[in-house]
């Protein structure tokens, strides 16, 4: 069976979900909804685990502060309020930490 046959049967889920500066492009390229995006990421982790979200740069980027936004409003959707945040690796980047608590 292939890979993506496996992903669509039993869909993976981790401990730890790491998405470095990488969700713009997903919706440029793979044309999706940052809704789908942050669900996708959501899916990914598992209950009790984590996910670290990196934003795209956004100084003096109005197109790329509008899609962390949206990114942000839907990972709290999907994951609650982030449980640590702060600057990243330079131009206006920031970090999320979410943890995907049991139901």
């Amino acid at each position: 069976m292939l890979i993506a046959q496996c992903w669509i049967l039993e869909p993976m889920k981790e401990d730890l979900v790491l998405s470095f500066a990488c969700t713009i492009q997903i919706a440029d390229i793979d044309l999706m909804q940052e809704n789908d995006i942050a669900k996708t990421h959501a899916d990914l982790v598992k209950p009790d685990g984590h996910l670290i979200y990196e934003t795209q740069k956004q100084t003096k980027r109005e197109a790329n502060q509008t899609h962390v936004k949206k990114i942000l409003a839907n990972l709290k959707t999907f994951l609650g309020e982030p449980i640590d945040s702060g600057p990243a690796r330079g131009g206006g980047r920031m970090f999320y930490v979410f943890h995907k608590k049991t139901k």
